[in-house]
């Protein structure tokens, strides 16, 4: 049994998912009844003169149109970047029932390792010039430890919510998140998925 190309009319086996001569993918699906040759029935069917021209033939074969659907990047500020991405990881610092994109994600990480290189330098550099007047500095020195716990307290939260926001941008439950707690290995396969793409299609958390 055999089959045509719907595009260049070359002779094919029935099973042919390409065409041999032109390379088309093939998406015709012939139902029972005799094959025809697609280059006769496009001919047949741009003939302006003949009105007598019969309409089983090209009624004999179907197209069958495959519509190929595929995920769009999703991220919150539009054209992700440092500083967008960066305020909007402290924005919503505590706020799970949302998304976040991988751009937008990935950007923030960034800002935030910024952030802590040029804060842990400025602070060091204060410890140290607070140490040398001894005793008369000792509560500024309580007060910078007390605002760094502070600091790293909230920026565990929001790393942590961040992560789940990132989950449901693939259609995760943050309940995910949790993996980071397996031994070894928990934490790197955190990281591989959250290097994965926005998936729209199917994603509940849309």
């Amino acid at each position: 049994m055999t089959k045509y190309c719907f595009n260049c009319g070359k002779q094919l086996p029935a099973d042919a998912k390409f065409c041999s001569g032109c390379g088309a993918e093939q998406k015709i699906t012939a139902q029972a009844g005799p094959q025809s040759d697609p280059q006769v029935e496009r001919t047949q069917s741009n003939d302006q003169t003949g009105s007598g021209t019969d309409q089983t033939n090209s009624q004999s074969q179907q197209t069958t149109q495959t519509v190929f659907v595929t995920d769009q990047p999703y991220n919150e500020t539009g054209t992700p970047n440092l500083v967008d991405a960066t305020k909007l990881f402290f924005h919503d610092s505590f706020t799970m029932n949302k998304r976040m994109g991988r751009a937008d994600y990935w950007w923030a990480q960034l800002g935030i390792t910024l952030i802590n290189l040029v804060g842990g330098l400025v602070f060091i550099l204060l410890i140290a010039l607070l140490a040398g007047f001894g005793t008369p500095a000792f509560g500024l020195l309580v007060i910078f430890y007390g605002l760094l716990i502070v600091y790293l307290v909230l920026l565990g939260i929001a790393g942590l919510t961040a992560q789940v926001r990132r989950l449901h941008d693939m259609g995760l439950s943050g309940a995910f998140w949790l993996v980071n707690f397996i031994p070894m290995v928990g934490s790197l396969v955190v990281f591989i998925i959250l290097l994965q793409p926005s998936k729209q299609f199917g994603n509940q958390y849309l």
